[in-house]
């Protein structure tokens, strides 16, 4: 590979370049158009430190409740003293409500992951139109999840928010879930200061479809037409020779941004992200003024995590999407993305991951006891933060160590 000749003939001029990179991806806000969420009324869903209370109703069968389509529900959030919604009466907020989940389906009355969409703009939870409420069934620590989207957005990835909530159905205590902001439009326009969104595309286990083909089903358009025009030049363009290759993707997306994604997707072990085989649980946005961004998903099995207990990929391991795998093949792309991987360990360490893992179980540990529902029982998630943290903490030695060899 080209880079690894110049590792050996100009090593003065490489470790210049990757210093100079490390410098300019360090700056939070110089590599995405989508920034953090500016004059957001619904900060304080995504608070951490304040667990809400949600109660829904509904008079289907609850076994008749699924993923693939919607059910009528009524909602109300309770936080403290201050209600939204209610579930009886005249006032009951009408949702819908279905499953989520591919390993971490479960259908009710077991702990199921939901969905909750609001019809009515003026019955919303401060402006919010949808809700993703995770079962935690894949992240044991129940903090994994929500410590590794912290990490991209320290980085200045746009990545969704996260709070957490005691849910009730039809009256019957459902245990602890993760509040995860769901990336819609309403979503992306608190995000995006410079214009609006042409698309968003969700990308779908690629190992079973084709994430070359701008028509596949692995491209799910969560926002936009059905013109995949954008994302077809994209893909076209991810198919130059390697040494035109970061010019032709450069001029469409936007480098320094999914370079810092995948750095942190292996930094944290996701093994079914992006950057992974598997080619799943990513956004890929399109803005109508910009090039294409990257945002994750889907995290809940990091930090050598989740019921698969999956050893997680190396940092070198080529395999993954065609913009990382083509990235990879790219002497100045695959610098960006060893500098990426640098700035992820110093954010890592400024930001000190492991005591925010620790501090956040700590504040909802009483809460993961009381959870009935759980198949995790509060020991099982003490000895996988327990583990959590050990990953953390060795994983810049592990870096270092693949560094020397790279």
């Amino acid at each position: 590979m080209a880079l690894a000749r110049q590792t050996v003939r100009r090593p003065v001029r490489r470790a210049a370049l990757v210093a100079l990179l490390i410098a300019t991806i360090a700056h939070p806000l110089a590599a995405s158009a989508l920034t953090a969420a500016s004059g957001d009324t619904a900060a304080w869903l995504y608070a951490t430190s304040n667990i809400v209370r949600i109660d829904i109703k509904t008079s289907a069968s609850l076994g008749s409740i699924s993923a693939s389509s919607w059910t009528d529900a009524t909602f109300k959030l309770t936080r403290g003293s201050t209600t939204y919604g209610a579930l009886d009466g005249i006032s009951a907020w009408a949702i819908k409500l279905r499953l989520k989940g591919t390993g971490s389906f479960r259908s009710l009355p077991s702990k199921g992951g939901l969905r909750l969409e609001f019809p009515t703009s003026s019955q919303r939870v401060s402006g919010v139109k949808r809700m993703t409420l995770n079962n935690m069934v894949q992240d044991r620590s129940k903090v994994s999840e929500a410590v590794g989207y912290a990490l991209f957005r320290a980085l200045g990835i746009a990545a969704p928010r996260t709070g957490y909530a005691q849910v009730w159905i039809n009256s019957q205590a459902y245990g602890l879930y993760l509040n995860v902001e769901s990336l819609d439009g309403i979503a992306l326009d608190k995000r995006n200061a410079s214009g609006g969104t042409s698309h968003l595309y969700e990308g779908v286990l690629g190992r079973t479809s084709d994430a070359t083909d701008s028509s596949s089903a692995h491209y799910q358009v969560d926002v936009g037409t059905s013109d995949r025009s954008d994302l077809s030049a994209l893909l076209s363009a991810n198919s130059a020779a390697p040494a035109s290759w970061y010019a032709s993707v450069n001029a469409l997306a936007n480098l320094q941004e999914m370079t810092k994604v995948w750095a942190v997707e292996r930094y944290i072990g996701h093994w079914n992200g992006y950057s992974s085989p598997e080619i799943n649980n990513y956004y890929l946005h399109s803005p109508t003024s910009g090039k294409f961004e990257m945002l994750p998903w889907g995290i809940d099995q990091i930090f050598g995590g989740g019921t698969d207990n999956r050893t997680p990929y190396s940092f070198g391991n080529t395999a993954g999407g065609p913009l990382f795998v083509g990235c990879m093949q790219n002497s100045t792309c695959r610098a960006m993305y060893v500098a990426a991987l640098t700035a992820v360990k110093k954010k890592s360490k400024a930001i000190a991951l492991d005591d925010l893992a620790t501090s956040l179980h700590a504040s909802i540990k009483a809460a993961i006891s009381l959870d009935a529902k759980d198949e995790t029982s509060l020991n099982q998630s003490n000895a996988a933060l327990a583990s959590a943290l050990a990953f953390i903490r060795h994983r810049p030695t592990d870096l270092a160590t693949w560094l020397k060899r790279n």
